[in-house]
């Protein structure tokens, strides 16, 4: 799945992280969230990975430009 430029564009304007994924890794997700309530996956911007609850890393690409913004303000 992906995003509209426009909103991907603006994702970014407002301090927020779009994170593009493949519909296999999406599909997966929503399966995991569904089989275990409370289910928590942390986004590490510095290293580009989120990070599921038993250690998996997934990595993501974001622009360096973006992600320096992100990170300094």
């Amino acid at each position: 799945p992906s995003f509209a430029d426009i909103f991907f564009n603006n994702c970014f304007k407002n301090g927020l992280l779009p994170i593009v994924l493949s519909e296999s890794q999406v599909d997966q997700l929503f399966n995991e969230v569904a089989a275990f309530p409370g289910y928590q996956l942390t986004i590490d911007l510095e290293r580009q990975v989120i990070v599921k609850p038993q250690g998996e890393e997934i990595p993501f690409e974001v622009n360096a430009f973006r992600k320096y913004c992100l990170l300094n303000g």
